[in-house]
């Protein structure tokens, strides 16, 4: 209870607001991205969130608990095989035992995929909202899948799906401005996040939506295969991220009727959105990293549920 009272007194409107730094078309966004976990790992039976061990309990509880709920809600009768191997991958292991929010960040994504595809219009939006103000970000890409889906109705076709892929390029166009001068807020925001003058001085602007555009292919690239092996934690990584791609590319090929599922290329444009973003604004390895895992293992337990669907 104790926790919980101070987590409400909380003053996340006075530290948690994300200045524009004098920029006019950068848009504001705020989140309650330390009151808001804070305040949800309070009400987890643990005795204090006081140290980084009892929030990395309160992690792999809060984990364990939606791997439980998706597997007995979307998974019965299915033979538990390799997606337990999942919990021991080097990402999971490591930002599922520390106190940062991204954790809880893959859980809420998790539960709005399964929601969304089942049309649970009330629950996805409760979730989008609670992803929104934990990480804005992505609450911000959530939206994208979000309004596909219950406006566009993109499952349903492809022609529908590009009818709203166009309108997403006219809203980025019109609106160009304001996203590339966030984007390159943002972007300086990490280089200066990671202490890095000789990172600052290279940093180049995004000019125009045109070369955002041309840049997209390789930042998907980058978004599946960074962080480099350049360093132990990312050599780890790295190699993760082999396993990973191994995975999803062995179920492309055995399942070829995903390529004509518009419901799996709604959910993967809004994963190649969120990566793409990433790997544009995002530097260091580890943050990179994090920021990451929420996406990709999201999208992998999505695709083994539709591979165990059509199975």
């Amino acid at each position: 209870m104790r926790d919980i009272r101070d987590n409400l007194a909380f003053d996340e409107v006075g530290c948690q607001m994300i200045q524009s730094s004098g920029t006019d078309n950068v848009i504001s966004l705020f989140s309650f991205k330390r009151g808001l976990p804070a305040l949800l790992f309070s009400f987890v039976p643990m005795p204090s969130i006081a140290t980084i061990a009892s929030i990395g309990m309160i992690n792999k509880m809060i984990l364990f608990l939606t791997y439980i709920y998706v597997r007995n809600s979307y998974f019965k009768g299915v033979q538990i095989r390799w997606e337990l191997l999942l919990l021991l991958l080097p990402s999971i292991l490591v930002f599922s035992s520390i106190g940062l929010r991204d954790n809880l960040v893959l859980c809420l994504q998790i539960l709005i995929i399964f929601w969304i595809i089942k049309n649970r219009f009330f629950l996805v939006s409760f979730a989008i909202i609670l992803l929104f103000m934990i990480k804005a970000q992505n609450g911000v890409v959530f939206l994208i899948l979000y309004f596909g889906w219950f406006i566009f109705r993109t499952f349903k076709s492809f022609k529908l799906l590009a009818g709203y892929s166009f309108f997403i390029f006219l809203t980025m166009a019109i609106f160009s401005n304001e996203i590339l001068a966030t984007l390159n807020f943002f972007k300086l925001a990490f280089l200066m996040e990671s202490d890095s003058l000789t990172n600052r001085n290279l940093y180049t602007d995004i000019n125009s939506l045109g070369s955002l555009i041309l840049m997209s292919p390789e930042l998907i690239i980058q978004g599946l295969l960074r962080p480099y092996p350049t360093s132990f934690f990312s050599l780890i990584t790295f190699f993760e991220n082999l396993i990973i791609l191994t995975i999803l590319i062995r179920i492309f090929l055995m399942n070829k009727f995903l390529f004509k599922n518009p419901e799996f290329f709604s959910i993967l444009l809004m994963t190649l959105i969120g990566l793409t973003l990433n790997a544009l604004v995002i530097d260091n390895d580890f943050s990179f990293a994090r920021y990451k895992y929420p996406f990709i293992y999201a999208f992998i337990i999505y695709i083994y549920y539709l591979n165990t669907r059509r199975a």
